[in-house]
């Protein structure tokens, strides 16, 4: 195979269980990145701390954050495409989410704003995301006047979080739908609402074309139907063990369980050419 690009999706694929890095990942990633394969992180979170797991990871890759809303050739920069709501919706739909009553997050440049705390506290991501840590220049803003004096000016995405099949969801799809938005899920427990033209698949494809690498060349990796367009886009898709089956019917090839260190295993075996 002649894989000159792979990207890849963090929870329930690169990650392990509970959102830890695995050495034996780490080590593929970086033997891979030492032949001369780009790599890209491909994640739904935002670009500080998809860059937090670069580091961690050992690698300096491209980073398709917030769902393809934001694209940058590597942590350092340039960031080559930045994709916002318009104000006025952004205002429209984050009253919907507000009178929910569910709890919500608001991504913007350098800052997340939490709306409906109390909302959030009997939730696990509420506290996961509280104790996953603070970025580097990054602020976490709790203060609600803040959300609507200033948060609405660069909306990249909306996060709404329940219990699983929440009906809270449909009113806040409904609106999202009217206003031509993309929704997307990640669990049953969570929408993610993006500006239409963000998708995973659209921000890998923008870090191909800049790299001027074709698509049989891109191998990708996701688990989830947030995946999907990645997968889509790239020439050789490879679904996760665990993954949804709506990933696994588009994807070549299936690796092992997540929580097994399955990319680095099908990378070994597949990519690398050589043994653990």
């Amino acid at each position: 195979m002649d894989i000159r690009l792979i990207a890849f999706d963090l929870d329930g694929t690169l990650l392990g269980e509970g959102g830890c890095v695995l050495e034996s990942n780490s080590r593929a990633l970086r033997a891979a990145e030492e032949k001369g394969i780009r790599l890209v992180l491909n994640s739904g979170r935002n670009f500080e701390k998809v860059r937090e797991f670069g580091e961690v990871f050992g690698i300096s890759p491209a980073i398709c954050s917030l769902n393809g809303a934001r694209v940058d050739l590597s942590p350092e920069g340039p960031t080559v495409y930045r994709l916002f709501y318009r104000e006025d919706c952004a205002r429209e739909l984050c009253r919907v989410i507000e009178r929910s009553g569910l709890y919500f997050n608001v991504d913007t440049p350098g800052h997340t704003y939490l709306g409906n705390i109390e909302a959030g506290r009997s939730l696990p991501v509420f506290f996961y995301q509280l104790e996953s840590g603070v970025p580097k220049d990054f602020e976490r803003v709790e203060d609600p006047q803040r959300l609507w004096t200033e948060g609405m000016a660069q909306v990249y995405k909306f996060s709404a979080y329940g219990l699983a099949h929440d009906p809270r969801f449909q009113p806040i799809c409904e609106a999202a739908r009217e206003l031509g938005l993309t929704i997307i899920r990640s669990n049953s427990s969570n929408i993610e609402i993006m500006w239409p033209g963000a998708s995973k698949g659209d921000g890998l494809r923008r870090i191909a074309q800049a790299l001027e690498i074709p698509r049989e060349s891109v191998m990708a990796f996701g688990d989830n139907i947030n995946d999907l367009s990645m997968l889509e886009y790239a020439g050789f898709p490879v679904a996760m063990e665990n993954g949804e089956n709506e990933v696994k019917e588009i994807a070549r090839a299936v690796a092992p369980h997540h929580a097994q260190g399955g990319v680095g295993q099908f990378l070994w075996k597949n990519v690398l050419g050589e043994a653990m």
